[in-house]
């Protein structure tokens, strides 16, 4: 990857973590396994953390519900993903 490519996504990533301000103050961030590759080679854990990231969880982990904390995604635009963030968020 090149630097200017890393630089952008990390610019990004940092951006929706600083956006996203629940009323409850920490969130959860949810990613699918390329999505966690991508974030773990342009932020640090600690980086990820002082945005009041409470967890970091996988999407594929069939998650259980957790209505005390919002939840922000980052997600590769797959059948895949989408499949599984549906089922995560109760439909069918």
């Amino acid at each position: 990857m090149t630097a200017n490519f890393i630089e952008s996504k990390r610019q990004e990533f940092t951006n929706a973590l600083v956006g996203v301000r629940p009323r409850e103050r920490f969130k959860v961030v949810v990613v699918d396994r390329r999505s966690l590759k991508l974030l773990n080679r342009t932020l640090k854990l600690s980086e990820i953390l002082e945005h009041d990231v409470a967890r970091i969880e996988k999407l594929e982990n069939n998650r259980k519900e957790d209505l005390g904390i919002e939840a922000l995604y980052f997600l590769t635009p797959s059948k895949q993903s989408v499949d599984t963030l549906i089922t995560d968020l109760g439909g069918s």
